[in-house]
């Protein structure tokens, strides 16, 4: 396993040679403050232009690089599942009829497009007081902070549209299947009394309830009305009403069922299913995160689930943990279109102030 160090160093390194090939105006796109606090907390998981150096403002070469930084930050799972996403943006355009409008009000773009994952880069690669980079783009949102010796990872924005699709021989390709699966899985081992606490609403929301929020907030909704997700539409399809919106709302009480309510089997499948999600990064990475899935720690973890049993409706589930929170629906799109998250409650984007002490007492080997 490589350890955090020579992460670091080799995270520097292929940001050092990326950096090196931009020219003056390139630079000036995706280069930005470390100390630039709005920005670096700013991200979304819609098809939004965003600031930054698109990928498609990059020559082929230049994309390579990019492309070598990603696996970098990832485990091989996480950069496979990170290519088929961005190349997904092809589906998307056609089962949307081939939408004839730009991204944003950049000219010369199309709104779906591979080539609109974009790059930040914050701070100075190495430098000692920190730095950071981003790739943000349509339902893939990767976000590292590097300083004090350790590599934040969150938020971690993994989603799929569509969430199946169909390959030749009538397979079908899913991106996020075991994040449906596992917990599908475990929902399978309850009991009544059990599911009477897990099943926390029978509808699901039209979104992760924290959306894109720069930090976890007590009390939080998903948006309701305006003109995405949370519009009459889907609330209407979904037959969401006030009553059921309160039910799903966020509280740092959590809701649902703890692992102190599970038997060993069902402790164990709880685990894995959080291991889909730290699957994605690196060893060194999903380190710190494995402490709060010890036998001692995960007791106070809890497994909510929102809508009906049955594959293929709509569902949204989340696992909140005093060291991570994860997120994940799929309503959208008569239930074939997903988003997941893992977050950290003390702080995403590095700002966690214990993260450097648990790396600092337990180094990856």
């Amino acid at each position: 396993m490589t350890a955090m160090p020579d992460l670091i160093q080799s995270m520097t390194d292929a940001a050092s040679v990326l950096l090196g090939s931009f020219d003056k105006e390139q630079s000036l796109k995706a280069c930005f403050a470390f100390e630039n606090e709005d920005e670096r907390h700013t991200w979304f998981y819609t098809p939004t232009a965003r600031e930054g150096l698109r990928l498609g403002e990059m020559s082929p070469i230049q994309q390579q690089h990019l492309m070598r930084l990603v696996s970098v930050g990832l485990s091989e799972a996480g950069y496979n599942y990170a290519s088929v996403l961005m190349g997904s943006e092809r589906m998307v355009d056609r089962f949307q009829n081939f939408p004839d409008r730009t991204y944003g009000t950049l000219p010369n773009t199309r709104v779906r497009d591979p080539g609109n994952y974009s790059l930040g880069i914050f701070g100075s690669p190495g430098s000692p007081s920190g730095w950071s980079w981003r790739l943000g783009g349509h339902h893939l949102n990767l976000h590292f902070t590097i300083r004090n010796g350790i590599i934040s990872a969150t938020p971690a924005f993994f989603g799929a549209e569509p969430a199946r699709a169909l390959m030749p021989g009538g397979i079908y390709l899913r991106a996020l299947a075991a994040e449906e699966d596992r917990a599908r899985e475990l929902l399978g081992t309850f009991n009544q009394e059990q599911l009477s606490m897990a099943v926390i609403a029978p509808v699901a929301p039209t979104d992760i309830v924290q959306t894109n929020r720069p930090k976890i907030e007590d009390g939080a909704l998903p948006a309701i009305g305006g003109p995405g997700p949370g519009g009459e539409r889907l609330r209407t399809a979904l037959g969401l009403t006030p009553e059921l919106d309160e039910m799903v709302r966020y509280s740092l009480q959590p809701k649902g069922i703890t692992a102190s309510a599970m038997t060993s089997q069902q402790k164990d499948i709880l685990i894995s299913l959080v291991g889909v999600y730290l699957d994605h990064l690196p060893d060194a990475i999903q380190s710190h995160y494995r402490q709060f899935l010890e036998p001692k720690n995960i007791l106070t973890t809890t497994f909510a689930w929102a809508g009906p049993l049955e594959s293929g409706a709509p569902h949204y589930y989340r696992v909140q943990s005093p060291g991570f929170l994860i997120e994940y629906d799929c309503t959208q799109n008569e239930a074939n279109h997903t988003h997941s998250v893992l977050r950290n409650p003390a702080g995403d984007f590095g700002d966690d102030p214990l993260l450097a002490h648990y790396v600092s007492d337990h180094p990856s080997k």
